[in-house]
C-alpha cells in the first residue's frame, strides 16, 4: 500500500485520504481509537484495494465436497467424486471426497470479474445503485474467506489495518526516494530501477513527519 500511495498518479489519492482523517480530527499526536476509524469510507476502500490486488493468503483454499453431498454453485454441478482408498504402512484413507479450489490472487485479478483488475482505483468500492460492479466485485474480493471457514480474527484484523493506516497517512507524508525518480518527477521504468531494491543503500521511502499546519 505504502508503494502505490506513493506513486505519482496516486499522490491526490494520498492527500485525500489525509484530508479525510484531518477532517475527522485525526491529526498528529491525536489518541487514536477505533471509534474514530469506523466510519472513514475512504479509509476503508483504500485497504479494500490493498487486499484485493495483493491478498494476505493468495493461494488456494480447499474445500471438500463430502461423499453424497454433491453441490450445486450457479448452475454448475460439483460432485463428489469416486470412492477409493489409499493404502499405507499405518493406515487406510478413504478418498470419498472431491477437493474444490479457489485463488484468491487469480480471481482478484480476473478483469472479467473485475474490470481494470491491474490498476490501484480504491474508489471502485464505492456502492452506486445503477453500477451493479461493485456489489460484485465485493462478493468475489473475499480476502478473509466467507462462511464457516472463514477467519475468525477477521475483524480484529481489520481493526488493526484501520488504526495502523490511519496513524501511519495522518501523521506522515510518504513519497519514493529520488534514486527511483526520473527527471520529470515520475518513478523510474522496471528495467532502470530493478537494480535498486533490495541490492542497494539506496532510498526506497522518504518519510516526513507532519505538523497539525500542514
Amino acid at each position: 500500500m505504502s508503494w502505490q500511495m506513493t506513486l505519482s498518479e496516486n499522490r491526490e489519492r494520498q492527500l485525500k485520504l489525509r484530508q479525510e482523517l484531518w477532517d475527522a480530527s485525526i491529526t498528529p499526536g491525536y489518541e487514536l481509537n477505533l471509534s474514530a476509524v469506523l466510519k472513514l469510507s475512504y479509509l476503508y476502500y483504500v485497504i479494500r484495494k490493498r487486499l484485493r490486488r495483493d491478498p494476505l493468503t493468495p493461494f488456494s483454499s480447499r474445500r471438500h465436497v463430502k461423499a453424497g453431498q454433491n453441490v450445486v454453485v450457479d448452475g454448475y454441478t460439483i460432485s463428489a467424486g469416486v470412492s477409493s482408498s489409499l493404502h499405507s504402512t499405518r493406515a487406510i484413507v478413504d478418498i470419498t471426497r472431491a477437493i474444490v479450489s479457489a485463488q484468491p490472487y487469480s480471481m482478484h485479478r480476473n478483469s472479467k470479474a473485475v474490470p481494470n483488475a491491474e490498476e490501484w482505483i480504491p474508489e471502485r468500492w464505492v456502492i452506486q445503485t445503477k453500477e451493479p460492479y461493485p456489489v460484485k466485485c465485493l462478493d468475489i474480493c473475499g480476502h478473509s474467506h466467507s462462511g464457516q471457514r472463514m477467519c475468525v480474527s477477521m475483524h480484529i484484523a481489520w481493526a488493526v489495518l484501520r488504526l495502523v493506516v490511519a496513524r501511519l497517512y495522518s501523521t506522515y507524508d510518504l513519497s519514493l526516494g529520488d534514486a527511483y525518480l526520473g527527471p520529470d518527477k515520475k518513478i523510474l521504468p522496471d528495467a532502470d530501477r530493478q537494480h535498486l531494491f533490495p541490492y542497494t543503500a539506496q532510498e526506497l521511502l522518504r518519510v516526513e513527519r507532519l505538523s497539525i499546519a500542514g
